[in-house]
């Protein structure tokens, strides 16, 4: 198992020793980004999900695919979320970079731009 693995596990273990009197909590997700990490089932049958994130780690992705005629990024119809302003205001930084990003790959490239600390945090 991979540290972040082990690391929502535990929050998950928290989780119930800390509030088993008002919901169960159950790991879910493991390497499946499209589930959520922990699903939680209150005692007045309410259910959500929380998000756990082991430092450093990505959260919020998104997919763009480079378009090298137009020289743009396109928002993938496979993502689960809708282009939102967030996501909106990425890709517009990245087109205008476009050469600097179309081969960015799994290593990444740093997005800095007026106001992005609106956006991303540490």
């Amino acid at each position: 198992m991979k540290v972040w693995d082990l690391f929502e596990i535990d929050c998950a273990d928290y989780l119930s020793e800390k509030f088993s009197d008002w919901a169960t909590f159950t790991h879910q997700g493991n390497l499946n980004s499209a589930v959520s990490d922990i699903l939680v089932n209150t005692n007045s049958n309410k259910s959500f999900y929380i998000e756990v994130k082991y430092t450093p780690s990505q959260c919020g992705q998104f997919v763009l695919l480079p378009n090298k005629n137009t020289k743009n990024f396109e928002y993938s119809s496979k993502n689960i979320s809708k282009l939102n302003p967030y996501s909106q205001d990425i890709t517009n930084f990245m087109n205008l970079h476009f050469e600097d990003f179309k081969n960015a790959g799994t290593v990444g490239k740093k997005i800095a731009f007026t106001n992005s600390d609106k956006i991303f945090a540490l």
